[in-house]
C-alpha cells in the first residue's frame, strides 16, 4: 500500500508588470509512512516537473530535505 500526503503551500511567480516571470518557485512538504514511498514519491515529483519544465522550454531545479521521520501509527493505541 502506497500512503502518503503531497501538499503544495505556496506558488511563487516573480513577475514585472506585463511579462511573463522569469522565475517561479512552488514550495510544499511530503510526508509518507516510509522512507522508500517519500523516496520513490520525490523521485517521481522530480521527474514530472523536470518533465514539465522541458515542455515550455524552462531550467527546473528541484531542492529537498529528509525532514522527520515517517510517522506511523500503533494499532492497538489508533483503535482506542
Amino acid at each position: 500500500m502506497l500512503g502518503f500526503l503531497l501538499f503544495m503551500t505556496s506558488v511563487i511567480g516573480f513577475q514585472q508588470t506585463a511579462t511573463t516571470p522569469a522565475t517561479a518557485e512552488i514550495v510544499g512538504t511530503i510526508g509518507a509512512v516510509s522512507f522508500e514511498q517519500r523516496d520513490l514519491l520525490v523521485h517521481r515529483a522530480t521527474e514530472i516537473a523536470v518533465g514539465i519544465g522541458k515542455a515550455m522550454n524552462a531550467e527546473v531545479t528541484v531542492d529537498t530535505s529528509r525532514g522527520v521521520s515517517p510517522t506511523v501509527n500503533d494499532p492497538e493505541m489508533a483503535a482506542l
